[in-house]
């Protein structure tokens, strides 16, 4: 339709399909100008065989031919749009009009778009005519200047105002056959505008402008002078600054469409180069200028959305940091009464082993008051003069490396009464962003009571309850460790088995309390008989095992023996009187009388009971050899 329009109306000072060809392939993208050279293809062919010798490709052209007609021609219409889509193929996603961030940008390569294209079609297109012999290769400048400047004006002409209202409706209507990473660009922002009134007022002086302008006589040689079409410049700046680049586009449209009528109807295509170049120039201009409206416009916009969501940004900002201080202050002060609610004993020192804070439960465990134990070291406030050294290497070295993992000791501390308290402690260090320890965190258990039933449990473990002597699974342990040394060192193991005699009479006499003492007055006097590498055991009952270690013959087993004696036979004032101990010993001796204490107590059991058949009160050693010949074995009478 266009180029009907050209042919009828002889308007070849710009050529419509170029304009119209170059806003398809931008809206629609490089495949629509695919199929576009794929028809015009088709038309030559179709156009060939339907018109066959009278077409005026056949009959034309006195040149020589280097193609056929028919497929001179094929390729003669499909050149332009070849041409046109492969520049259409390299720039489309670049040409953003009727939306995105930079219109002005869109322009340029719009404008270098076309001139590329329109370059590459006349430069294509006159090669082909010239060597088909249309005219001479010596006109090649100016066949291609002419088709040049017709393709750039019918470009700048229609493909702004076309792409800008195609990029429209496919955002209004949501159209699919507009590409849509360009279509989803979002409209560009108006400019702002004055009153109608005022726009009216602007637009009639220009209107009174122009038409004083043009209403002076002119001659034809006047109209072909590009100085004679100055005038139309104030109607498309007014235009390009009132409304930006739609202002601009629309402008163009309208003023060329004008001049290219004026032209066709009043002096034909002669000389209308200057004309022609001037439409280029003008259109560019006007272009460029409302893109750059619209680009501050746009700016502007993007600036007044960029303050409005700093703006909020800052009030969000600063109602989080009111909310993060609120939230601080309450933190803090559920942080205190935590701790001061807390029963578990919660300082923190400084790298310097200062304490920067402690809880009422440390300062209660303590005795001390809270200005008395805050800004003090430590280790003077709380660590026991023997446990100062065990503090200071605990914090020295939690205060070093904050890579190393949390630690776990246990370390006593000393209260205002002098009474020395055993904590289980937690440490974590607190450290700062370049990974340096400023503090010490610790968290302390009272555990003395705990560790005071631990000892108290493995005490009556080893020893008896009410003598506090050793009971027979620590008398098995020392034996052990005493016959290890023995045989190191060639010495002797002596085992002395005690039995009181007649004890079972005086708890029937006098109580069991009676007996609870006499035994407890055995069991000491029993231990300042011996040495302190001894060991005195009860037995059971009323029995007792004396364990004597490095013996180096009998007579030391019997001087103790004999010592033993001499101490149990002493009164003893009960609440029933005054009654006299007496006990008799089986002596056993290592390695002499048996390898181990089972062989050991068995010497000296039936020692003990050879005593007990001759009246009691004495002592008596194990045999060596058969039992038979116990009569003959060492006896130690009583001592009064």
């Amino acid at each position: 339709a266009a180029g009907l329009f050209e042919v009828q109306t002889g308007a070849s000072i710009w050529y419509p399909p170029a304009g119209l060809r170059f806003a398809f392939l931008l809206l629609f993208g490089w495949p629509f100008g695919l199929v576009v050279v794929a028809a015009e293809a088709v038309r030559g062919v179709v156009a060939v065989a339907l018109f066959g010798e009278v077409h005026p490709w056949l009959i034309q052209g006195d040149g020589a031919r280097l193609l056929p007609p028919a497929v001179g021609f094929t390729i003669a219409v499909a050149i332009g749009p070849a041409a046109y889509t492969f520049v259409a193929w390299m720039i489309g996603p670049k040409v953003r009009l009727g939306g995105g961030p930079d219109p002005f940008a869109g322009i340029l390569w719009l404008c270098g778009g076309g001139a590329a294209a329109a370059l590459l079609n006349a430069g294509l297109a006159t090669a082909h005519h010239a060597a088909n012999g249309f005219f001479a290769w010596s006109q090649f400048h100016t066949v291609a200047a002419a088709f040049w400047m017709g393709d750039m004006v019918g470009i700048l002409t229609l493909t702004p105002a076309l792409v800008l209202l195609g990029r429209a409706a496919a955002r209004r209507h949501g159209s699919g056959w507009i590409a849509p990473t360009r279509a989803a660009d979002p409209p560009p922002p108006p400019l702002p505008l004055a009153s109608p009134g005022r726009l009216t007022l602007e637009a009639a002086v220009i209107a009174v402008a122009v038409a004083a302008a043009f209403a002076a006589p002119a001659t034809i040689a006047d109209m072909r002078d590009a100085f004679r079409w100055y005038p139309l410049v104030l109607p498309i700046m007014w235009l390009s600054l009132r409304f930006g680049l739609s202002g601009a586009a629309w402008g163009v449209l309208v003023v060329n469409i004008i001049v290219a009528a004026l032209l066709a109807t009043m002096i034909g295509l002669d000389g209308i180069f200057d004309v022609q170049m001037f439409m280029i120039l003008l259109s560019a201009a006007g272009l460029l200028m409302g893109s750059a409206a619209s680009t501050l416009a746009a700016e502007r916009v993007s600036l007044d959305h960029r303050v409005k969501e700093r703006t909020a940004a800052l009030r969000q900002e600063v109602a989080a940091r009111a909310a993060a201080e609120r939230a601080t202050i309450a933190a803090k002060e559920r942080a205190e009464t935590y701790l001061a609610m807390a029963r578990t004993a919660i300082i923190a020192v400084d790298v310097q082993g200062r304490v920067t804070l402690a809880n009422d439960a440390v300062c209660a465990l303590l005795g001390r008051t809270p200005d008395a134990v805050r800004g003090h070291a430590w280790a003077d406030v709380a660590a026991p003069r023997d446990g100062q050294s065990v503090w200071c290497e605990h914090l020295s070295r939690m205060a070093t490396n904050c890579g190393e993992a949390d630690a776990r000791f246990q370390a006593d501390v000393l209260d205002n009464e002098g009474n020395v308290l055993h904590l289980d402690w937690w440490a974590t260090r607190v450290c700062d962003g370049s990974g340096t320890v400023k503090e010490v965190l610790l968290a302390g258990v009272d555990i003395t009571e705990r560790i005071d039933t631990e000892r108290r449990i493995r005490y009556l473990a080893t020893h008896d309850p009410l003598t506090g002597l050793s009971n027979r699974t620590a008398l098995l342990d020392r034996f052990e460790s005493a016959i290890a040394r023995a045989r190191r060192s060639d010495t002797g193991v002596g085992l002395l088995f005690l039995d009181l005699t007649g004890f079972k009479g005086i708890n029937d006499i006098h109580g069991h309390a009676d007996g609870d003492r006499l035994l407890t007055e055995i069991a000491g006097r029993l231990r300042g008989c011996v040495r302190e590498s001894d060991t005195v055991a009860r037995f059971g009952g009323d029995e007792f095992v004396v364990l004597l270690e490095d013996l180096i013959d009998h007579g030391a087993a019997r001087a103790i023996a004999e010592k033993t004696l001499k101490a149990v036979v002493q009164p003893i004032e009960l609440s029933g009187g005054w009654i006299t101990p007496q006990v008799s010993i089986g002596v056993a001796v290592f390695p002499d009388h048996g390898p181990n204490l089972d062989a050991l107590l068995l010497q000296a059991d039936r020692a003990m009971y050879r005593v007990k058949r001759r009246g009691g009160h004495g002592y008596q050693f194990g045999v060596s050899g058969p039992e038979d010949d116990a009569g003959d074995q060492e006896f130690g009478a009583s001592v009064a």
